[in-house]
């Protein structure tokens, strides 16, 4: 019996390598006539035949899922096409039938578990850990008792933009601060995040590395008695994050749990990604070595992934409400401005359409409770611009 399939729209096909054998090749990339590469895992059995998955798999995504930076269930779960091949191979001839199926509409029980890899060896264990060639995450983690975060960006010409790869530092601060003031339990929606939340959350810039550009953070707060930390929850979030990014349904669904603040702050980092034209590889280890994860974000799927965060801001604005005067109203240009008077801070921007009749006959200067909806932008030179629409007036 031919394991691979025949007369497919696939072509004819020959082993590259193969993962895992049991019997016969479980798990292996195969090229056709034109090398058109394709990876490949069996899912199931019948008295008639053996049933398989294909993917379409560029050189470069078939790379990374070698070095243990994509995990099977993405492989076949987010394809770089969208679709992908369940074929089923005879044993008594050698026929096959090919069907094309979307990746959302394969069944939980035709794909792998979450954590395991093409290659298992090269999967994300202890002593594999090492992004760098030359650095290794234990070694470092060891010697320091921290946690570290690696991020590895290519780009496509080799040449490392720094302005660009500046504001994907300062984003990927800000993400973690927010996922680290999520972590405390009370996520607030604006204004400046408290001192105690910063210094959770602290990246500290440790090495870099070529490849075209990597960087390892480190964070030396201490986990409390109960050896837990904010700061290593909010990491692991972050890597879960980049991690469903391809998986548009999965990542819709997290986004919608986290608060306004994160995934407004996803959204800078994953803008900034997309300016910077970087593919990015990262991983993770805490500070007792006990968990650790590897993930990808290619740039086409940060694309894709930019769309289901503003789908998801559109659906769940950040707003909130303030006890402010009001300072001024323009009906031709449907613009405000007030002052919280909390803070004594100014705020200007558009009034939406069916808060406008209710501000062109306020007083200025009264009082109001004003609900604001807040947005932001990120601009050509990279420099994050927060604009303010007035929701309503009472």
């Amino acid at each position: 019996m031919n394991f691979l399939p025949s007369n497919t729209q696939l072509g004819e096909l020959e082993i590259v390598e193969v993962y895992d054998f049991y019997d016969k090749p479980c798990l292996f990339s195969c090229k056709n006539q034109n090398e058109s590469l394709f990876a490949s895992i069996w899912t199931d059995e019948t008295e008639e035949y053996d049933e398989w998955l294909y993917v379409a798999i560029s050189p470069e995504r078939l790379e990374r899922a070698q070095l243990g930076y994509i995990d099977l269930r993405k492989l076949f779960r987010a394809a770089e096409s969208g679709t992908v091949f369940k074929i089923q191979t005879y044993f008594e001839n050698n026929n096959s039938d090919i069907v094309t199926l979307k990746c959302t509409d394969l069944l939980e029980d035709q794909l792998p578990e979450p954590g395991e890899y093409l290659v298992q060896e090269n999967a994300f264990v202890p002593d594999k850990i090492a992004i760098s060639n030359e650095h290794s995450f234990i070694d470092e983690s060891m010697q320091n008792g921290t946690s570290i975060l690696d991020f590895r960006f290519s780009y496509p010409n080799g040449e490392v933009p720094v302005l660009e790869t500046a504001c994907m530092m300062t984003s990927t601060q800000k993400l973690v601060d927010a996922l680290t003031e999520l972590q405390t339990g009370n996520p607030t929606v604006k204004g400046k995040l408290k001192r105690e939340v910063l210094e959770k959350s602290k990246l500290t810039l440790t090495g870099t590395y070529q490849g075209s550009f990597g960087m390892r953070m480190a964070n030396f707060a201490q986990p409390d008695v109960f050896n837990h930390s904010d700061f290593e929850e909010a990491l692991s979030t972050c890597i879960e994050l980049i991690d469903i990014s391809a998986d548009l349904d999965t990542l819709r669904d997290l986004l919608s749990e986290l608060k306004p603040r994160v995934t407004s702050k996803y959204k800078v980092f994953i803008e900034h990604i997309i300016r910077a034209r970087a593919n990015l590889c990262a991983g993770w280890i805490s500070t007792d070595k006990r968990r650790w994860r590897k993930s990808s974000l290619s740039l086409r799927e940060a694309r894709k992934a930019l769309s289901i965060v503003n789908e998801v801001i559109v659906q769940n604005p950040v707003e909130y409400t303030l006890r402010a005067e009001l300072v001024g109203v323009n009906k031709r240009t449907k613009s405000f401005e007030i002052r919280d008077l909390d803070s004594d801070k100014k705020y200007s921007g558009r009034i939406l359409d069916d808060a406008l009749s209710v501000a062109e006959s306020a007083t200025i200067s009264n009082i109001y409770s004003v609900v604001l909806r807040e947005e932001i932008e990120v601009k050509l030179g990279g420099e994050e611009d927060i604009k303010y629409k007035l929701v309503s007036l009472r």
